[in-house]
């Protein structure tokens, strides 16, 4: 259990796969403000720590699903998304949806491979 998810596991490993919560910024979850940007910023510094945890890291990451409150923000998010994965990026899919609790604007989940190297 995570207590930064609200008691959730923050990830699962089965069969050499690391599958990922949904994340969002653990600020957030704690009562602070976050503008979209921040809260990517928060969001993918959280994957990284998971899959530390996990022995992957982000060369790992086969697959990214991103939710984001709002589709006006997909800018920001692409960004940040070529960013962090320059070469070799994930398989990426990215929905626009209301996500709970309150103030969040963005989640993401991955599932990465252990012995995976991109």
């Amino acid at each position: 259990m995570d207590p930064r998810l609200s008691g959730i596991s923050s990830s699962v490993t089965a069969s050499g796969l690391v599958f990922t919560a949904g994340l969002v910024s653990p600020a957030v979850l704690a009562g602070e403000t976050r503008d979209f940007a921040g809260q990517v910023d928060d969001v993918l510094a959280f994957l990284d720590e998971v899959l530390a945890e996990c022995g992957v890291h982000r060369g790992s990451v086969v697959r990214i699903e991103a939710f984001l409150g709002d589709r006006r923000d997909h800018p920001i998010w692409d960004a940040k998304f070529r960013e962090r994965w320059p070469q070799s990026p994930p398989a990426r899919t990215t929905l626009s949806l209301d996500l709970v609790p309150a103030g969040v604007s963005f989640e993401l989940q991955a599932v990465a491979v252990k012995g995976q190297e991109s």
